[in-house]
C-alpha cells in the first residue's frame, strides 16, 4: 500500500505538469501532446522539429478514430509551415 505523503507528491508533480501544458498551449496557441515522444511539447513544436514523426503520427488508426481533432491540427500545423518556407 502507498504512502499518503506518496499519493500527494504524485498528485502534485502531475498536476503541476498539466499546468505547465496549458501554460505552452496558450502561450503559443497550439495544442500541447499528452502522449509519445513528444509529450509536454506543443503539436507546433513537434512538426516544426519533427515532420516525419507528424506525418507517422497521423496515419496511426487509433490516432485518427479515437483523436480525429488532433490529426486536423496536425495536419493544419504542417500545412502553415509549408506556406511559410515557401
Amino acid at each position: 500500500m502507498r504512502r499518503l505523503g506518496d499519493i500527494l507528491a504524485d498528485t502534485f508533480a502531475e498536476m503541476t505538469a498539466e499546468l505547465a501544458r496549458e501554460r505552452a498551449s496558450e502561450k503559443s496557441n497550439s495544442p500541447v501532446l499528452t502522449f509519445g515522444k513528444w509529450r509536454g511539447h506543443t503539436i507546433r513544436a513537434m512538426v516544426a522539429s519533427d515532420p516525419d514523426y507528424a506525418a507517422w503520427l497521423i496515419r496511426q488508426p487509433n490516432i485518427k478514430e479515437y483523436q480525429p481533432e488532433l490529426c486536423r491540427q496536425i495536419v493544419r500545423e504542417y500545412m502553415a509551415r509549408r506556406q511559410q518556407h515557401r
